[in-house]
């Protein structure tokens, strides 16, 4: 077994890489192609053999000198900024027994812009050492073209492995100036092949990447005129340049193309997504709810479905439907706690006097380390009103859990008061009867972690009975009134390559 790598500058990642797998492999094969830094030293103390290339802007030609080197009957091919997740070595090997298999499709799991979002891909990238079975395209090469040529489907399988890829991080773009790069691939590749549909896709998703969504709606139009339907990134350019057209206000274009998609992939869940922010922009609302709600299928993910799920709980609202409102809400906040917006709407609902669900239900949202985390954040953004909202709702969730954790939330719940800048002779009044409460809710606390016998005082129960006064008297007092809205943010979806 053979490990494959091309690298540049890749001091900071290489080592990670080359450790995640160095159970499974029997030699690391580098292709440096031109590093300034301490890859090539790194590399050599990990036992790779390191071999200096003249970089032709072609990663296919890259990638296939490192194959030229492998000695082993199987090649894996990693970046430096990638690891696999940890494989056991007698699953592994299970793998490469299989006589009637020639190549395995493996997850990539890519950590993109700050690290709070994911993108998923099925890649080729393990296969058999063979000298016919070679990388091919200047940019984004795959190997899985040259199998095909000479195997039926069957010859490629999948596993359940993971590879986690951090290139697209926002630091780690900026400082390996990616796009400057893949540019400069692209351009030269369009010289001698100009009409090429990948070439023009690929120049897309680089535009996309710096936010020019224009110019990358240009280019996405012209690969989609050179498609056939049956190439395996027909979908990504009809996802990109759909939701390009709608970031570019061009909902018509947007409504022609994601209607002319859905005849042809009727199933495809990013497609529907689309077709119902359509039908949302033009206040079609029920055909919104309803694309949304059968895009969620196939939509695992649970930041984009938490998005999903917020954006139906907005139009549930504006419809006046507030029980599944606060159903969508509460979905999206347990996938991703760290959003808050579907909090601040159901606290609107609360305000309303709309709500369905007891603050001890809405509790069970989170974890009290995660809410821990989230306060510690909005505090620092001076969100204080939602800090003092999840200080009482993990004193709740922890009133019948954990003594320790219940004096750790109220101590915090206390702290959070004390930050707290009244505006008005209301707000100073309100604050001195969250102090007291907060006081009273630590010492019966105290008391619970004590083990004192006071079985004719109910004390859990004076917990919680004060902690649901003091959260109705904070979003009625404190938190700024709720206007039912619809909030697009982070919606459309992108499919990059």
């Amino acid at each position: 077994m053979t490990l494959c790598m091309i690298t540049k500058n890749e001091e900071d990642y290489i080592t990670c890489c080359i450790d995640s797998v160095k159970h499974l492999i029997d030699e690391v094969i580098i292709v440096d192609t031109g590093s300034t830094d301490r890859t090539i030293d790194k590399a050599l103390q990990a036992g790779a053999r390191v071999f200096n290339y003249n970089w032709q802007q072609n990663f296919a030609e890259a990638r296939n000198y490192a194959l030229d080197q492998a000695a082993g009957d199987w090649i894996l091919v990693l970046d430096a900024d990638e690891t696999l997740e940890y494989v056991d070595i007698e699953g592994f090997n299970n793998l490469l027994v299989a006589s009637h298999i020639e190549g395995y499709f493996i997850e990539i799991e890519s950590v993109i812009g700050n690290g709070e979002e994911k993108m998923f891909d099925q890649v080729v990238r393990l296969f058999r050492n063979k000298p016919h079975y070679r990388f091919s395209g200047a940019i984004h090469e795959q190997v899985i073209g040259s199998i095909r040529q000479f195997n039926s489907e069957e010859a490629l399988g999948c596993t359940d492995f993971k590879i986690i890829h951090r290139g697209y991080l926002n630091e780690r773009i900026a400082a390996q100036q990616k796009h400057i790069r893949n540019m400069e691939v692209i351009n030269q590749a369009l010289i001698d092949n100009p009409y090429d549909p990948f070439l023009r896709y690929s120049l897309g998703i680089e535009y996309i990447q710096q936010g020019k969504i224009a110019q990358a709606n240009e280019q996405l139009s012209k690969s989609l005129q050179k498609l056939k339907g049956g190439e395996g990134y027909f979908h990504n350019v009809l996802v990109n340049l759909a939701s390009g057209y709608l970031q570019t206000g061009q909902l018509k274009e947007a409504q022609e193309l994601i209607d002319r998609a859905l005849l042809m992939l009727p199933q495809d869940s990013d497609i529907m997504l689309l077709k119902g922010i359509t039908a949302l922009y033009s206040k079609d609302y029920q055909v919104a709810i309803e694309f949304l709600e059968q895009s969620l299928t196939g939509n695992s993910m649970n930041t984009l479905a938490n998005s999903i799920h917020t954006i139906c709980g907005d139009i549930y609202g504006i419809l006046d439907d507030y029980d599944n409102a606060e159903l969508e809400y509460f979905t999206s906040l347990q996938l991703v706690p760290q959003h808050v917006y579907p909090l601040l709407q159901m606290i609107g609902l609360k305000q309303k006097g709309k709500s369905q669900l007891t603050w001890y239900e809405i509790s069970k949202f989170t974890s009290q380390k995660v809410s821990k985390d989230l306060q510690l954040k909005l505090i620092k953004m001076k969100e204080l009103e939602v800090v003092l909202v999840l200080a009482l709702l993990t004193i709740i969730n922890q009133n019948s859990v954990s003594k320790t954790n219940l004096i750790i939330g109220c101590n915090d719940y206390l702290r959070a008061i004390m930050l707290y800048q009244p505006a008005n002779e209301l707000s100073k009044i309100v604050l001195q009867y969250l102090k007291y409460s907060a006081e009273m809710m630590l010492l019966y606390a105290s008391i619970i972690s004590a083990n004192c016998d006071f079985t004719f005082l109910p004390i859990t129960q004076k917990i919680a009975d004060i902690s649901n006064d003091n959260l109705d008297l904070i979003i009625k007092t404190l938190c700024p009134t709720w206007i039912p809205c619809i909030k697009l943010n982070k919606m459309l979806p992108n499919v990059e390559e």
